[in-house]
């Protein structure tokens, strides 16, 4: 049986934006909290740049 998948998103989702905010502050000054920043810092980025569009 074949499996259809679609691609990743782009911007985050209010309920991924949300999560991600709250692991960020939970594992703040650690990498792991960096890389919920960065992926929070490039969706606002994306949505920013596509608004401007």
């Amino acid at each position: 049986m074949s499996r259809v998948e679609s691609p990743p998103a782009d911007t985050l989702t209010e309920d991924e934006r949300e999560l991600f905010e709250r692991l960020s502050d939970e594992y703040e000054g650690e990498p792991l909290g960096r890389v919920f920043e960065l992926a929070l810092q490039a969706s606002s980025e994306r949505e920013n740049r596509e608004a401007n569009s």
